[in-house]
């Protein structure tokens, strides 16, 4: 078995790598200018998104404000006891959050009428 050296031709190899990284840095340019730009978008959107969630949240917090108190004392133990047997369970910490979303809010509506009353 004879073996062949080839040797490269840099004539022709050195302006293919040239040509290849001259691509390589548009296309990360572009790629940049496209981050850019979204970031903007995204920037531009933020604050009415901000205002959203605040309208939403009053809204919410109003509604749970109208509950009669065995209500909100039922809803706030079912999510405590649906985040301890998650924990207990194992289940992600993510999950066992999410479990208790619903007792974390009628806490602080509750605190927050409390604060109200006493103002």
């Amino acid at each position: 078995m004879s073996a062949t050296t080839v040797t490269p031709n840099h004539r022709t190899t050195a302006p293919r790598i040239k040509t290849a990284v001259e691509d390589a840095r548009k296309d990360v340019t572009t790629t940049f200018e496209s981050i850019r730009s979204m970031a903007g978008d995204v920037g531009d959107r933020v604050p009415g998104l901000v205002d959203d969630v605040r309208t939403r949240a009053a809204v919410g917090a109003r509604e749970i404000d109208g509950w009669p108190e065995p209500t909100r004392r039922l809803v706030a133990a079912a999510s405590i006891g649906l985040g301890a047997g998650l924990a207990i369970a194992g289940a992600p910490r993510l999950l066992v959050g999410a479990g208790l979303v619903p007792a974390i809010v009628v806490a602080v509506t509750g605190m927050r009428r409390a604060g109200a009353g006493s103002a």
